[in-house]
């Protein structure tokens, strides 16, 4: 059994305009994710054959990206508050679960299960902004849960022999930004407050 899975989304909310915007209070510009991808392969053998064979392959690839930008404009208001938050319902899973059935004289399983995640969430000044007097605050917000599982499930008797490899192998990356991005420009503001926080 194989199973492969490849998940890229992206969920932006941005500000860019050569004119002005106007509130009469705080201007609030908000991007948020909540996912759950599992991915899963089960190979078992439940032929009463003289070998069993059972195996799984599970491959998982997920790269979100959740990006709030304020990138040009001229803008008026008590405060501006941008905010990228991928929350904590994100989890991701890949599992493989192998066995070799009712074999009677040889039983052979194996699981792999190879799982890649990638996260990126920025709240970021990109671009040319006026803010007219009013506070500025960068906030992004990152929790993430990544299982990955390879294991073997007996089904059946045992055979006379038997041979099993399980292999489980992860690798993450998880980037969480508030910034005022290299070449950006930020004028006539009061205060600015950065946060950027990552588990």
């Amino acid at each position: 059994a194989v199973a492969v899975s490849v998940y890229l989304p992206t969920t932006s909310a941005t500000i860019s305009t050569t004119g002005a915007m106007t509130s009469d209070g705080a201007l609030t510009l908000s991007a948020t994710s909540t996912d759950t991808v599992n991915t899963s392969a089960s190979g078992v053998n439940t032929d009463d054959s003289g070998t069993g064979v059972g195996i799984a392959v599970a491959f998982g690839f997920e790269s979100p990206n959740v990006r709030a930008a304020l990138e040009d404009g001229s803008l008026t208001a008590s405060a501006v508050n941008v905010s990228a938050t991928m929350d904590a319902d994100n989890t991701f899973t890949v599992s493989a679960v192998s066995g070799s059935g009712d074999a009677t004289q040889m039983g052979i399983a194996g699981s792999l299960a190879i799982h890649v995640l990638t996260t990126s969430v920025e709240a970021v000044v990109d671009g040319s902004v006026n803010l007219n007097g009013g506070d500025l605050t960068l906030t992004a917000n990152s929790t993430t849960s990544a299982v990955t599982h390879a294991t073997p499930k007996k089904a059946g008797a045992a055979a006379d022999k038997g041979v099993g490899l399980s292999l489980a192998l992860y690798i993450g990356t998880n980037t969480t930004t508030a910034s005022i991005l290299d070449g950006a420009q930020v004028t006539n503001v009061d205060d600015i407050t950065m946060s950027a926080t990552g588990s």
